[in-house]
């Protein structure tokens, strides 16, 4: 091997070398960091659905609520808002850890206990 091919095999291994960077470099300014997680984000992106050219329905995770938008060239709107998934489950168990309190309503079981104990000794509602 002369030293005409080996100069031109580096060539064009820096060639190929460049080409990769600049389209690295490229994707990463289109779409952002692929690399990156996305657990680390506070806005996160958990769908899209195209409805046509230059719109789309998005579905977002912000802060534990999910919301749903229609992005278009004009106008972002939201459609509609709740909480997610996780954040309700956190909450219906703090719920469940609570003591009850003798304030908080009677579920249907516990009125229909009241109901029958004041009931009159002849067995009817008075």
């Amino acid at each position: 091997m002369d030293s005409y091919s080996l100069g031109r095999f580096a060539l064009g291994a820096v060639w190929v070398f460049c080409l990769l960077g600049l389209t690295l470099w490229w994707i990463k300014k289109k779409k952002g960091n692929p690399f990156t997680k996305a657990q680390n984000k506070l806005i996160q992106v958990l769908e899209v659905y195209p409805l046509g050219l230059k719109s789309r329905m998005m579905l977002l995770e912000v802060e534990g609520e999910r919301i749903l938008v229609s992005v278009n060239a004009q106008e972002v709107k939201t459609l509609h808002t709740w909480k997610s998934p996780t954040r309700l489950e956190s909450e219906e168990a703090q719920e469940l850890s609570k003591p009850q309190s003798s304030d908080a309503p009677l579920s249907e079981a516990q009125s229909f206990e009241s109901l029958i104990r004041n009931q009159t000794p002849e067995g009817r509602a008075p």
